[in-house]
Order: structure tokens, then sequence, then C-alpha cells
């Protein structure tokens, strides 16, 4: 009886020796150990898990500063537990090292189903840009398209330079008072609809400014007062408009990523200089001015048609000057490359980058 004794107590004890440890705190549900992320798992799905709560996923990004995106998490990465003690300078020979797992292609965004109640959504979606700040000089030099091309020009300069510059005189081939401000443009290029192939105008590159110092019967004498590039004999000349300053709208902030309901679409034209993609900071002209309605400082957003019906948002511009039929406008925010030929849509509020079904 004894020697049986013995045999039972040897075989608990060698039962027990080959038993996993249970890590502390897994009876009770929750678990210091690192967390590995699973194929499908979202930062607050695991804070559903491990914390009781989905909306408690930003205490989980504040414990993991190797996350740099909430919404990118990989199969495999350690996720460490708000208060765990390993959240700052985890050695990489003491976190636990999965074995490799097979990293899924990301699924495709997909519009939330309809809820009958709002629902918190399990990530960060909105994000806010500041439009970009520019000086009087920059707003002034964007341009316009001209129907017409102004029929006033330089038509010497009084020294022998090619490139003339600020400070350079200069004779007018219009006689005006002095005192009389005029800013000098070019020509750049000729402008089709890319849709329609109506002719709407030339782009004219703004190259500076001249104030008449000395007038004359048929042309006057004047000085260069600021010049954005170098001006020529030849360039073209209108009245300087006092009232064409920057309006304080244009430097207010924008927000993104939320729903764009279709409606009267335009397009941009043309662009200021030969960039095929547009970024930050460039500037376009979009073919509707103020006869539909379009005023400096209003913002339009820029989309791609997708086939067989739908769009993708890229980009947000916002008019810097209107003309009758045409505008002049700064890409303040790219998502995705822009160019010449998408579509535009005016806008009063934030949009999304997502991918939605046409309204």
């Amino acid at each position: 009886m004894k020697r049986m004794t013995c045999v039972t107590a040897a075989l608990f004890a060698a039962a027990f020796i080959l038993l996993p440890a249970v890590p502390a705190g897994a009876a009770d549900g929750g678990s210091e150990d690192p967390y590995i992320v699973r194929p499908g798992d979202t930062l607050s799905g695991i804070a559903g898990q491990l914390l009781g709560d989905t909306k408690r996923w930003p205490e989980l990004l504040e414990a993991n500063p190797q996350i740099t995106d909430p919404a990118v998490i990989f199969p495999g990465d350690t996720i460490v537990l708000p208060g765990s003690g390993e959240a700052e300078g985890m050695a990489a020979d003491d976190a636990y090292q999965p074995l490799p797992v097979a990293v899924p292609e990301p699924p495709v965004a997909e519009p939330p189903p309809m809820a009958a109640e709002p629902v918190e959504p399990p990530l960060p979606i909105e994000i806010v840009k500041a439009k970009p700040t520019i000086n009087q000089n920059t707003y002034m030099s964007a341009g316009y398209i001209s129907a017409e091309l102004p029929q006033d020009f330089i038509v010497s300069s009084l020294d022998t330079h090619v490139l003339l510059v600020e400070g350079d005189e200069v004779f007018l081939s219009i006689a005006a008072e002095e005192g009389a401000a005029f800013t000098v443009l070019r020509p750049v290029k000729e402008v089709h609809h890319p849709v329609s192939g109506e002719y709407l105008g030339w782009v004219m590159k703004v190259m500076g400014w001249a104030e008449v110092t000395c007038a004359g019967e048929s042309n006057s004498r004047a000085v260069l007062s600021n010049t954005v590039d170098a001006v020529n004999v030849g360039d073209l000349i209108v009245p300087f408009d006092p009232e064409d300053v920057l309006e304080e709208n244009i430097r207010k902030p924008i927000q993104s990523k939320f729903c764009l309901e279709k409606g009267d679409t335009g397009y941009i034209v043309a662009s200021q200089g030969h960039n095929l993609v547009l970024v930050d900071g460039d500037v376009v002209f979009l073919d509707k001015g103020r006869d539909a309605g379009v005023e400096p400082g209003q913002q339009f957003v820029v989309y791609k048609e997708l086939e067989p019906e739908g769009y993708r948002v890229i980009g947000i511009v916002q008019v810097l000057r209107s003309g009758s039929s045409t505008s002049t406008a700064l890409v303040t925010y790219s998502m995705k490359e822009i160019s010449v030929s998408d579509t535009v849509q005016a806008w009063e509020g934030p949009v999304t980058e997502e991918v939605s079904s046409g309204g």
C-alpha cells in the first residue's frame, strides 16, 4: 500500500512538472503578459478583449509608443497592457518573439453599415490640416486666365538690359498720369477646356508691377517697382487693381474625412506651371467664376471618377481670385496625385479620402 502511494505521488509530481505555467492574472480573465497581434485584430478589438472596453484603445496606444499609427498594426506585433511596466524600454530579447505569421493583404475599406444609433468608431478618422498661409506677393503673382490679351505693353527700356528687374526704367505704350500703377503680365499658354475643347483664353503669368514716373502724350516712362520674375520688352500691362487683396478667409484651417454628396461640378482646366502632378501650394485654374457664384475663399473638393459608379476624393483647392467664367485657386490639401482635367465641386465642409458611392 505504501509502495502504491509513492508511485502515485511520483506520477503527480511528473504531471506538475509537465504542465505549462499559467501567467499571473490569467485566472481572473486579465493578463500583464504582452499580447501578440493576430490576423484581423484591431487596436479597439484588443482593448475590448484585454481591458473590457473597446473605447479604451487610446490607453493601449499610449502604453505602446512603438505604434505610430493606431490604424496600422500587423500580426506578430507585441502589445503591452497599461501599467504592466513593459511599455517603455522593452528590450528585444525580453519581448516574446512569435512564430512567423503570414500577413494577409489588407482588406478594401467599405462604408460602415447603417446603425439605428450612432456608433463610436473604433479608430480616429478625423484629420485636421492647416492651409498654407501665403503672403500678399505670392497671392498677387498667382495669375489668371484672360479670354482676351491686353493691348498695352512695355515698348522699351532705358537701359540695354535684356532681363529687367526691380528698379529698372521702362517706357509704356500708354499715356498715363504720374503715379499710375500697372501690372506686368506675360501670356504663357493657351487654354482649351479638357472635356469640351472650348477655348477659354490664355494663362497670364504676373511678372511684376510698374509705376509711372513721367507722363507723355502717347506713352509713359515708368519704373519697375517690384518683380516676380525677369521682365522683358514686349511684356503686356494692365492697370493695377488696388482692391485685389488677399482674403483673410483663405488662411482658415480645413478638415477632412466626411462623405461628399455629388452636385454641380467643374474641372481643373490648367495649372500655373508645367508640372503634370499638382501638390500643396500649386496654383490651378477652374472653369467656374463669378457667373457661377464663385467667390474668393470658396473651397472646392477635387476627386476622380471611379468605375462603374463612385469617386475618390484626392484633394482640396481654395479660390484666390475669380473672373467672370474662370477662377484662380490654390491647392491646399493633396491626398493623392492631382492633375489637369480632374473634377471639382464646391464644398462648404470637411471631406473624406475613402472610396464612396456617388450621391
